[in-house]
Order: structure tokens, then sequence, then C-alpha cells
């Protein structure tokens, strides 16, 4: 589909196509879902929002306690949890975080770019019958990186990795992984979101095409109204789990539609009929921090996986995390020829430290 923008009260608004339903095998109503998706022409303006809705949050859980969130959270769970409030500045810290992700953010340079982990992006053009032995090989080069990792961090830093956590290492260093990868901070998102151009941009942008970045935001509440959340629980350090039972076949889910006849746009519900398969199993959406991993750390990272995927149907994976990409909400910008940055927080040198001697070598030598 050509690119789609237009303007209603002032506001300009980019269509995104879901085509991708039909592609997986996916019936939905309307067939053919057209998202009408916030478009600004700098990225400054549509972070507006995102940062909103990101300190509303924190300011919520500091209202709360951040602990006793926590700890109620864990009690449903049928945990126990000791109550404590923040320390410092009564800012939540990245460890905190790790107990409630409730909202993330990731950015990417292309809005025709989705959430879909790296392992899952190529299958979609590949036939289903060779998807296992693919995974296997992504499978085998992700542990391989894993492991050095692991070794290193414990040489150098003294701290151990769980296997979860050393796995988001490896994908932050570039492995292909059922893992995808998040922020805590919208304006993370923004600076990976917002490049300088490579090649394909400037041609775009010199035939009068500009590139066009978007900002996703991944909240629990919201996948709580389209897939009921049972319970939540703390796996191993670092890690969180929510699972929820998908317990019908088709789910109903709230979106700002565009209606191409009229050029217009309305709040509307897509209804998506899940596979047989699906329905009645429960699904758990796991997410890992990395704090010893200092660029992990500067960045704010959250990594998700649909837990148990290494024995699932990469395309049960594949319809599962379409529908989150459905579901998240999104904001688009014009790009320019500069990275965005807002020191001293965001820039290349605070998201990038320089971790250990041994790491580099060890991350070096993996993906090379």
């Amino acid at each position: 589909m050509a690119r789609k923008v237009f303007e209603v009260a002032g506001q300009k608004y980019i269509v995104i196509a879901y085509t991708g339903f039909a592609e997986l095998g996916l019936a939905t109503e309307p067939p053919r879902p057209l998202a009408a998706v916030p478009l600004f022409d700098r990225v400054e303006d549509s972070l507006v929002e995102p940062l909103r809705r990101a300190r509303s949050v924190e300011e919520d859980f500091k209202v709360m306690g951040f602990r006793g969130v926590g700890g109620l959270l864990r009690a449903m769970a049928g945990e126990s949890v000791a109550s404590a409030p923040p320390q410092g500045n009564g800012r939540l810290s990245y460890e905190d975080k790790s107990v409630c992700p409730f909202v993330l953010f990731r950015g990417e340079r292309s809005y025709e770019f989705s959430i879909m982990p790296t392992s899952y992006r190529p299958l979609a053009h590949i036939p289903a019958e060779r998807h296992p032995r693919i995974r296997r090989r992504h499978t085998r080069i992700e542990r391989r990186l894993a492991r050095k990792i692991r070794a290193a961090v414990l040489i150098s830093r003294r701290s151990w990795l769980t296997r979860l956590q050393s796995r988001a290492a490896a994908r932050h260093f570039g492995a292909v992984s059922t893992l995808a990868d998040f922020t805590f901070d919208p304006r993370v998102a923004a600076y990976f979101a917002h490049p300088t151009f490579n090649e394909a941009d400037r041609t775009a942008s010199g035939a009068g095409t500009r590139p066009v970045g978007i900002i996703y935001e991944f909240r629990y509440d919201k996948l709580q109204r389209c897939l009921p959340i049972q319970t939540f629980s703390t796996e191993e350090s670092g890690a969180a789990t929510f699972t929820f039972q998908v317990i019908t076949d088709v789910v109903e889910v709230p979106y700002l539609a565009f209606d191409a006849t009229k050029e217009s746009i309305y709040p509307a519900r897509c209804l998506v009929e899940l596979p047989l398969y699906l329905t009645n199993r429960k699904i758990a959406l796991r997410s890992v921090l990395v704090p010893t991993v200092a660029r992990i750390r500067a960045q704010q990272a959250a990594f998700l996986e649909i837990a148990g995927e290494a024995t699932a149907d990469c395309v049960d994976s594949m319809c599962l995390w379409y529908l989150l990409d459905f579901i998240c909400d999104k904001w688009c910008f014009f790009r320019s020829d500069r990275q965005y940055e807002e020191p001293p927080s965001i820039t290349r040198r605070s998201l990038f430290p320089e971790d250990s001697r041994l790491l580099r070598m060890a991350t070096a030598r993996a993906m090379g």
C-alpha cells in the first residue's frame, strides 16, 4: 500500500495497513484493518504523550509506594514480599522496574517495521516446514553468544547472569532471538527510531518522500482489556511473568480506524479470529532486565518473550506477536538527517558506556 498521510482538525495521521493478519491465516473484521496513527513533523513533538504517560506511571508508583505495588501483585500471585519504600530520592531504580514493567517503549526507524522479534521476521516469507531448521540455527548462535557473555560478566564483574539474562544480553549485542528489546524511557526509543539517514533514506528524501519513524508503547493494562491476565509471578533474578488464558477464539481490539472511502477516522473495534490451537491455551509473557551490563542499564532496556516459544510452533508465536503489535499505541514522525539526542542522558556516549574489555572481546568474537 502506498503511503497515505492526511490531516484532521490540524493533526496529521499516517495509515498503517495490517495486512499481516491475512498473511498469517487470521481472519479479521474488517478484513484489512487500516489503523490511523498520529504523525508529527518532529520527533520531539511525538514524544510529548509518551513522556507524559511514562512519568504518570512512575508518579503513581511513588504515591502508592512502589514496593507496595510489587507486594500487591505478588500477593495476588500467592507470593509473599516485604514492603519497603524506594531508596534515595524516591525515583524508581532500574532494578525496581523489574517487578512491574507495565509501560514499555520501542523505536523503529521506519513505520513499516514491527515489534516482531528478529527470529520471526524472516520466517514470514519462508515455507513453514523450513522454520524449525532456521530456528535451530538461530538458537545455536544465540546460546553460543550467551555463554560467552555470561563468562565475561562473571570474570569481570563477579556477577552471575541467569540463563534468561544472558540470552537477553545476547539479543542486545545482535543475536537473532525470540526476545524483543524495549525500554522504559521513550526518549531512548526515539534515539533508535531517529538515526541519521542511510543511503536508502537519502534516496527517498531526495525523491520527495521523507522517512517516517515510529515509537511503540506496550501497556499491560491495554493487553488486559483484550486478553485478561490471570497471574503475575517472579521467576528468577530480573524476570517477571504475566500469564493469561486465551478463553475465546475471537479477540476484540480497539483502534483508531481510517475510512478510505470517506477519508475520515473513527474509533473502532477489530475482531481477530484466533486459530483453534490457540484457544484455551495459557500464554506467558516474560520480561527480563540485565542491570549488570552497563549499556543495557543505561538504555533502561527490558526484553520480552512469549514463554515456552522454544517448543511452540513458529506460526503460533508470530500470530501472537503480530496481535501485540496491533494492540500497541503508536506515534509516528518525519525523520531528518540527524541523530536524535537529548543531553546529558540521551547521547551516544551515555547510552553506550564502555563495558569491560573482556565483554567487548566476547561479543566481538561471537558475532564476528
